[in-house]
């Protein structure tokens, strides 16, 4: 009987061993899984913040190149002789005004999943939901803003003086009107706003690039 039991301890204890080798084995296979699965999402987003960054960066450039075409406008308005075609041409230019939008589709799809969880650092969690939860959705609003600001301004005050077919202005009093040049000097401004704003975004991108690159 003693031998019985001694056999059927023994046994117990090798079906409990044998089990709880197969549950950290499994808890391992799981959490490298979910490791390896937040490893590629998190490298996804690093490349979709590289993207934003240079997305970003254009605008800018192009933002400073319109204050600067603006400012050229303006000052040949200002001036007794005017250079018409210069002018013309440069307002045909100002149809289209670059604004931000992000790539977002791997964080929204990192946070559906659930996956976002498997961050620990609660840190990077915070830094993560803040660029794409806050920033980057001010960035759009005021973009959005900016845009309805430029199309109001730019369709109001430049392009009724200009037939778009020939490119050949129209309307030069309508031009020169103080109206004209106050709303020059008010997309200006309006572009010198956005490119702080973007410059702000840029900061907060780079540094959530840098603090998931250090994971």
């Amino acid at each position: 009987m003693k031998k019985n039991w001694k056999y059927i301890v023994t046994e117990t204890v090798i079906v409990i061993i044998g089990i709880m080798i197969a549950f950290s084995l499994n808890n391992w296979s799981t959490n490298y899984k979910n490791n390896q699965a937040l490893r590629g999402n998190i490298e996804s987003i690093l490349s979709d913040l590289e993207a934003d960054a240079l997305s970003i960066d254009d605008i800018i450039t192009r933002q400073n190149q319109k204050i600067l075409d603006l400012k050229t406008i303006k000052v040949e308005l200002s001036g007794r002789e005017v250079d018409w075609d210069l002018v013309s041409g440069l307002i045909s230019k100002q149809q289209s005004s670059p604004t931000f939008y992000p790539i977002t589709s791997t964080f929204q799809s990192t946070v559906s999943s659930g996956k976002v969880d498997l961050i620990k650092s609660l840190d990077k969690k915070t830094e993560l939901f803040h660029l794409y939860e806050f920033i980057y959705k001010k960035a759009v609003y005021n973009g959005q803003l900016y845009d309805q600001s430029h199309i109001e301004y730019y369709d109001k005050q430049l392009i009724k003086y200009i037939d778009f077919d020939t490119n050949v202005v129209i309307d030069q009093k309508g031009l020169k009107s103080s109206e004209t040049l106050n709303a020059l000097s008010y997309l200006i401004n309006e572009a010198r706003d956005y490119i702080q704003l973007m410059e702000s975004v840029k900061k907060e991108n780079e540094a959530l690039s840098q603090s998931l690159g250090h994971r």
